[in-house]
């Protein structure tokens, strides 16, 4: 079987499988996303895409790439692309003005020592970037590679019993398999991800992807409300056999191991249940690289 042959198995967790109180869990977790500022970056590459896509390749080729990485980045705004949102259709670009952010997002990274029990050491992260990121298509590109500024996860969020046994958790389930690991970095993702009657949810705008670090958790879902959609996938090495379909419950998560592996992940995206405006995921991912 392919899933013998892996470096690692794949794992569904739940959070009871790591000793932690549900209702605990739920309660502290549910409340660091009332805050979060808006991820830009997503909107930013949609905005791009819908450009490059709609209008005429004679105007195309002037988005230079240095134009590009600079909006996406945000060094500068929408006034520069006046010239070209001119030329899009009335209808187009009403479709343009409707892209809003739709994702929130804090991180916070962390060096995990093992020595017969785990420490954790919280460090300060300033950019985060996925060099070593690969997408389903090698005609598109890939602006994860560039570095982006994210808000830090707030002391509340991660320096607590439940956080931080969390940590342990995943760490401990690698160590099922690599009882040799000593030292591991993890960098958390809680995310936000919103739907509309206008734009749905998409936690992987990216598309089949993989992130570039040794293990990830793709997601740890701590709430869906009023959608519909968000199945996690993992493909084998041709992108296209799924190995793996299941829609996260609220506790779930998957521990995968992601670079130089014939792996690929995405995550749906999801719509709103009929008789609601709005409907979200909240999660929390993993970047987990291997120090020793």
């Amino acid at each position: 079987m392919f899933l013998e042959k892996i470096q690692s198995p794949i794992v569904i967790f739940n959070i009871d499988d790591f000793g932690i109180n549900r209702e605990i869990f739920f309660e502290e977790t549910k409340k660091v996303y009332h805050d979060l500022p808006w991820d830009y970056y997503d909107m930013r590459k949609m905005q791009l895409d819908f450009l490059q896509k709609n209008l005429p390749e004679t105007l195309t080729e002037k988005l230079t790439p240095n134009m590009l990485a600079d909006y996406y980045m945000g060094k500068i705004d929408i006034t520069n692309f006046q010239f070209f949102l001119d030329h899009l259709s009335i209808p187009q670009l009403e479709l343009f003005k409707r892209i809003k952010p739709w994702r929130k997002r804090s991180i916070a990274e962390f060096m995990l020592s093992y020595d017969d029990e785990w420490k954790i050491k919280r460090i300060p992260i300033k950019k985060f970037s996925q060099k070593g990121a690969k997408i389903e298509s090698s005609d598109r590109f890939d602006y994860r590679i560039y570095p982006r500024v994210f808000s830090e996860s707030t002391n509340e969020a991660v320096e607590n019993n439940t956080f931080e046994r969390l940590l342990e958790g995943v760490a401990s389930t690698m160590r099922v398999d690599y009882e040799g690991i000593k030292k591991l970095n993890i960098v958390t993702h809680h995310t936000y991800v919103e739907a509309t009657c206008e734009q749905a949810g998409n936690n992987s705008p990216e598309g089949i992807h993989q992130d570039g670090y040794d293990y990830i958790v793709s997601a740890l879902v701590v709430e869906r409300k009023n959608i519909i959609g968000g199945v996690s996938q993992i493909f084998g090495a041709d992108k296209k056999t799924r190995l793996i379909a299941t829609r996260l419950a609220p506790g779930q998560g998957i521990l995968q191991p992601d670079r130089c592996t014939n792996l690929w992940h995405n995550v749906t995206p999801f719509s709103v249940l009929s008789g609601y405006k709005k409907g979200h995921r909240s999660s929390i991912g993993f970047d987990i690289n291997i120090v020793q």
